[in-house]
């Protein structure tokens, strides 16, 4: 859906895809459980999709599509401002879904960031801490996550001797049990 639909023009691709995402993977963009669940559709309709459709997210995934550079950097920096924005809709952060959703329609520039995914990537490398290469700006949680996992990507293409993408990292990260 994401590949046949990459923009943000209308309001039922833009739903569609935040829903499929949002409830496949446990990140719902939903906000917190209340009492009271039956204006989860207005909440698409009337919330979700015109502030997506209204952000400036589609010049964001622009400048994915044409940096031919593969810039960690301005990725952890798009990645940050898909999560302000999910979390601006939310009113709860939103740093699971931003990887996912980005992740959907970028697979082999995005990594998935979930609790798992955290711990998994956390046992099979070295923290980077201070190691942080300067950045823009970002979610610091995300950008060590990232460049853990880019870390470890390197040391696979190396052993293998082939090349690898976000999307077989997170295949072999998933058989890794913890």
């Amino acid at each position: 859906m994401c590949r046949e639909n990459p923009d943000h023009k209308a309001d039922g691709i833009i739903v569609g895809k935040i829903w499929l995402i949002g409830r496949s993977y446990g990140a719902a963009v939903e906000r917190r459980p209340s009492p009271d669940n039956s204006d989860v559709d207005s909440f698409y309709e009337c919330e979700v999709a015109p502030k997506i459709r209204n952000s400036a997210i589609d010049a964001w995934f622009g400048e994915i599509r044409s940096d031919k550079e593969d810039d960690l950097s301005m990725h952890l920096e798009i990645h940050k401002r898909v999560m302000d924005l999910f979390t601006a809709i939310s009113g709860v952060e939103k740093r699971s879904l931003a990887s996912k959703y980005l992740h959907f329609h970028f697979p082999e520039r995005f990594y998935i960031y979930d609790s798992r995914a955290q711990r998994a990537i956390s046992r099979l490398t070295s923290p980077v801490g201070r190691k942080l290469p300067p950045l823009r700006e970002h979610d610091y949680d995300y950008a060590r996550f990232f460049l853990r996992c880019e870390s470890l990507r390197r040391q696979f293409e190396t052993q293998l001797a082939r090349s690898l993408t976000p999307r077989d990292l997170d295949n072999i990260r998933l058989s890794f049990k913890p």
